[in-house]
C-alpha cells in the first residue's frame, strides 16, 4: 500500500521531537555529557539536520533518484565535519568549526537548488543494446594501457617514485578512460531480454581493476568500479535501494583495511628500495605471508583507519588554530592565483609550483615532519576559509552547489534524449564531485584539463541511433513529481525519443 505524501510529511514532522528526545537522552546518559559541551552537542545536532535536509525533503516524494549528488555530498559533509567533530570534543574552537561548516553546507544546498529547483525523480533506460561496443572496448583498452604505463613510472604500493615526469604529467587523464570504459563496455551490451551478458563483462573487467588496486594500494580506485556497478544497475535496470549502499560500506571497510595492511607492510619491508616493475616478484613472494602474519592489534588499527578517514574537522581546526596567519611560501598556493598557475602549461611557466597542496598543508598546518610527504586533506571549505574567510566559504560553496547541479541536470537531459552511453562520463564526473576533501582549485583545474578528453570520448561514441529512455507523464503534487512504486517508469503513449 502506497503511503500518501501528506502522511509521510506528518510522520516526518512528528519524528523530529522524538529524534530530539532520543539524542538528548543519549547525551545525558552516556559519556558524551562528560566529554562534549552542551553547545557542541546542539551544534552537532543542528549540523546533522542541515546535512540531511535534502533527504528529509525527498522523503515527501516517491521514486526519488537516490543517486542525485546533493544527497551524497551533504552526507559526506556530515561525516567530515559532524561525526569527525566528536573526537575533538573539548577543543576550544570545535563549535566555531561546526558553525563555519554549517554555513558552507547551507550555501552549497542553496546553490544546488537554485539550479534544480526540486528533487529529481528516478528514470531508467530501456534495455535495448546501444551501438558502439567496439568503440567502448577501444576507450577501455586505451585507459588500461595508460594505467600500466603510469604504474611503470613508479606508482607502486602507495610509494610514488616518479621516474618520468613528462609521462606522469599527461597520463592522468588517459588513465580515467579505463574507468569510463569499464562502464561503457557492459552498458553497451545490455539488451531488452537479459542483463546476463553485461554482468559477465562487468565481472571480467573487475579482474584487472582488482589487480590495479592491489598494485597501487589506492582506495579510490576500489570505489570507482564498485560505485560504477551500482550506477549501471540503478540507471540501466532497476532502482538501487539504500540497503545496497550499506552493503557497499560493509564491503569497503575490510577491503580498505587490507589495502592499509599491504601498504604498511611494504613500507617496513623495503623502506629504502626504489619501487619498479622488478619489485613485483618480491611483492608476490613476500608480502602475502607478511600480511597474514599480522596480529589482531594491527588489523584493528587498519580497520580504525578505514572507518576514521573523514578528517574535515581536524583540518578546519588546524586552520583556525593558525589564526589566519598563512605560513611563509603559502602565496603560491593562494586562491584564484593558484588555479591560474596550475592551469598554465609548465613550458610557459617553468617555475610554477607542483600541485602538492595537501603535502604543503600537512607540513605547515598539521605538524607532519618535513622529511615525510604525507597528504593531509584541507577540504573545500578549509581552503575557501583560509584564502578568503567567511565570504570565501559562502561564495565558494554556493558556486560549488551551482556547478554540481548544472552537471547533474546536463546529464539527465542526455538520459532523456536517449544517450545511454553518457552514463559512463557522468559516473566519472560523479566520483570527482564527491572529492570534497581536496583543494577546490586543484579539483577545478583537473576538471578543466579533462574536458577536452571527455569531449573527445563524447564525439567518438556519439551515434545517430537512440538507445531510448523510459519516460513518464504523471500527475504530481505541487512541489514534487510522483512515479510508480517500483521506480521503473513506463513510456506514455505518443512519447518520442530523440537521436543523440
Amino acid at each position: 500500500m502506497r503511503v500518501s505524501a501528506e502522511l509521510r510529511a506528518t510522520a516526518m514532522v512528528a519524528s523530529f521531537p522524538l529524534l530530539g528526545a532520543a539524542l538528548v537522552s543519549f547525551y545525558a546518559l552516556t559519556g558524551w555529557r562528560s566529554s562534549m559541551s552542551a553547545s557542541h552537542f546542539l551544534a552537532f545536532c543542528g549540523f546533522g539536520v542541515l546535512c540531511f535536509l535534502p533527504l528529509f525533503r525527498a522523503f515527501l516524494a516517491t521514486g526519488v533518484d537516490i543517486l542525485e549528488p546533493v544527497f551524497w555530498i551533504s552526507g559526506l559533509y556530515f561525516l567530515y565535519f559532524g561525526v569527525d567533530s566528536i573526537q575533538y570534543a573539548g577543543h576550544a574552537q570545535v563549535v566555531k568549526s561546526l558553525v563555519l561548516a554549517a554555513s558552507g553546507v547551507a550555501a552549497f544546498q542553496v546553490g544546488y537548488y537554485l539550479v534544480t529547483r526540486r528533487t529529481s525523480y528516478y528514470r531508467a533506460f530501456e534495455r535495448n543494446a546501444a551501438p558502439g561496443i567496439g568503440k567502448a572496448w577501444i576507450v577501455y583498452l586505451v585507459g588500461l594501457a595508460a594505467t600500466v604505463i603510469s604504474i611503470g613510472t613508479g606508482n607502486f604500493f602507495g610509494q610514488y617514485k616518479n621516474t618520468n615526469t613528462f609521462l606522469a604529467a599527461y597520463l592522468g587523464g588517459f588513465t580515467a578512460l579505463r574507468f569510463i570504459g569499464f562502464i561503457l563496455v557492459p552498458s553497451s551490451a545490455i539488451d531488452r531480454k537479459s542483463l546476463r551478458r553485461a554482468a559477465l563483462l562487468a565481472m571480467l573487467l573487475l579482474i584487472p581493476e582488482i589487480l590495479i588496486v592491489v598494485l597501487t594500494t589506492s582506495k579510490q580506485l576500489m570505489v570507482y568500479p564498485l560505485l560504477g556497478l551500482i550506477m549501471m544497475r540503478h540507471y540501466l535496470a532497476r532502482r538501487v535501494r539504500l540497503v545496497s549502499f550499506a552493503a557497499l560500506a560493509l564491503i569497503l571497510t575490510p577491503v580498505f583495511s587490507l589495502l592499509y595492511a599491504i601498504r604498511s607492510v611494504w613500507y617496513f619491508y623495503v623502506p629504502s628500495q626504489s619501487v619498479s616493475f622488478s619489485d613485483l616478484g618480491l611483492f608476490l613472494r613476500e608480502i602475502p605471508g607478511q600480511v597474514l602474519a599480522l596480529d589482531a592489534s594491527a588489523w584493528t588499527s587498519f580497520a580504525d583507519n578505514s572507518l576514521r578517514r573523514f578528517h574535515g574537522t581536524f583540518s578546519l581546526l588546524k586552520i583556525l588554530d593558525a589564526a589566519g596567519e598563512a605560513p611563509s611560501g603559502y602565496g603560491v598556493y593562494h586562491g584564484i592565483s593558484y588555479l591560474l598557475s596550475i592551469l598554465m602549461p609548465r613550458f610557459l611557466q617553468p617555475d610554477k609550483p607542483d600541485a602538492n597542496y595537501q603535502v604543503f598543508f600537512g607540513h605547515n598546518f598539521a605538524g607532519v615532519p618535513s622529511n615525510l610527504d604525507v597528504m593531509i586533506p584541507p577540504t573545500h571549505m578549509g581552503v575557501f576559509y583560509l584564502d578568503y574567510g567567511m565570504a570565501g566559504i559562502v561564495l565558494g560553496q554556493l558556486l560549488f552547489g551551482v556547478g554540481v547541479a548544472a552537471v547533474y541536470v546536463l546529464f539527465r537531459r542526455f538520459f532523456q534524449s536517449g544517450c545511454k552511453w553518457v552514463l559512463a562520463l557522468y559516473a566519472y564526473v560523479f566520483v570527482e564531485m564527491l572529492k570534497i576533501e581536496t583543494n577546490p582549485f586543484e579539483l577545478l583545474s583537473a576538471g578543466l584539463k579533462m574536458l577536452p578528453l571527455l569531449a573527445l570520448v563524447f564525439c567518438f561514441m556519439r551515434s545517430r541511433r537512440s538507445s531510448g529512455v523510459v519516460a513518464a507523464r504523471q500527475a504530481a503534487p505541487a512541489l514534487f513529481r510522483v512515479v510508480p512504486a517500483d521506480g521503473l517508469l513506463t513510456a506514455s503513449k505518443g512519447t518520442s525519443f530523440h537521436d543523440c
